[in-house]
């Protein structure tokens, strides 16, 4: 697909203003970047199920309370990534 002049331009202000949103928003703090990236990323996504943030609330409590208790010690980063890496390759 060959782009046109007219496209070329497009793509420039569009890319230049997506630039500029992104300069703004590293001045952010990172509590307020976290809160706008959410909403950038739900956009996108679409709406989520009604109960799912409830669901993931319960889960992280239950996580976090399990982690706290000494029920479990969680993975090594370093696994974790290494399955995830194994795991993606093997399609």
């Amino acid at each position: 697909m060959v782009d046109t002049v007219a496209d070329q331009r497009y793509n420039v202000r569009v890319n230049t203003r997506a630039q500029n949103l992104f300069r703004q928003a590293l001045e952010l703090d990172t509590r307020d970047r976290a809160e706008l990236a959410v909403e950038l990323i739900a956009s996108i996504d679409g709406s989520a199920e009604p109960d799912a943030l409830e669901a993931w609330a319960d889960e992280i409590e239950r996580r976090a309370a399990r982690a706290l208790a000494g029920e479990t010690t969680g993975d090594d980063w370093k696994n974790v990534r290494a399955r995830i890496e194994g795991n993606l390759r093997a399609g």
